[in-house]
């Protein structure tokens, strides 16, 4: 999913306090001499970020990553008034990733053997000469958060766990994902019996396959809160689930729910987290 709203703010270059982060080239003395840009990540999610600038060595260079929380702002200097960024939010899940890119430069960035599509930035404002403070916003405009997770059950046990940016989609991902897990089998073989008879013990059979395949939803975590999951299973293979703020708290839940209501030992399935 690609975002790319920002919003530009200009300030004519008065003395600054603060040094910009390590790695970018600068010196205190050299501050009068640039341009003062800010990336701030005005998103609701953590981002990461690279750049492609003249930094004040006079040299082009790529860098990153720098890691922004939301509302924090990530101070650099160069000599033009153009640069390019690359940035997104950290998650495993690709169609969870939220990217700020473009097609004006491709570089790598350190660590990664991915070539990045960069979005170009100008901030030449012909109403204030020389060099200039410039604060580039990166939001995400409807963007909750967390993400919404949904898990989903058939009377078989099968289940399926999908997180999403919106609970409706989370819910019918989940479903999907839990009806495909489901392994149709073949008629029954029943020989010497008439046709008729084998007829409707395969019509009562395909029955009792529809009814175990039938997926519902059984617990959703809303994207307006951190919250964390832990599915835990027993030895009849009966699964038990909890949620907590915290993850290792969350397993502790479903492992005991588990154990009291089988007076048994029972084993973590898995855990998860809605970030």
């Amino acid at each position: 999913m690609n975002i790319l709203n920002f919003r530009r703010h200009f300030l004519i270059l008065a003395l600054l306090g603060g040094s910009s982060l390590p790695g970018l080239a600068s010196q205190n003395d050299d501050r009068l001499n640039s341009n003062q840009v800010n990336i701030k990540n005005s998103c609701s999610r953590t981002l990461i970020v690279g750049l492609h600038y003249r930094n004040l060595n006079d040299q082009w260079a790529t860098e990153g990553w720098w890691t922004l929380q939301p509302g924090q702002t990530m101070p650099f200097s160069t000599q033009e008034k153009n640069f390019f960024l690359y940035g997104q939010t950290q998650h495993s899940q690709q169609d969870l990733v939220l990217r700020f890119t473009g097609t004006e430069y491709y570089d790598k960035i350190r660590g990664s053997d991915q070539t990045f599509g960069f979005m170009g930035i100008h901030f030449e404002n012909p109403e204030v000469p020389g060099y200039v403070t410039y604060t580039q916003d990166l939001t995400c405009p409807g963007v909750p958060p967390y993400n919404s997770v949904a898990l989903a059950f058939n009377s078989r046990g099968d289940w399926s766990v999908v997180k999403a940016l919106d609970l409706e989609t989370a819910k019918q991902n989940a479903l999907n994902q839990c009806r495909v897990l489901w392994k149709e089998e073949p008629d029954l073989i029943l020989p010497n019996l008439p046709i008729g008879v084998a007829a409707g013990i395969n019509a009562n059979h395909a029955a009792h396959q529809a009814a175990e395949r039938a997926c519902t939803v059984t617990a959703v975590v809303g994207n307006d809160r951190p919250t964390c999951m832990a599915l835990a299973r027993s030895s009849s293979r009966t699964i038990y689930y909890a949620w907590n703020e915290r993850n290792q708290e969350a397993i502790n839940a479903a492992l005991q729910s588990c154990s009291n209501a089988t007076n048994s030992s029972c084993g973590l399935i898995t855990s998860f987290c809605n970030d």
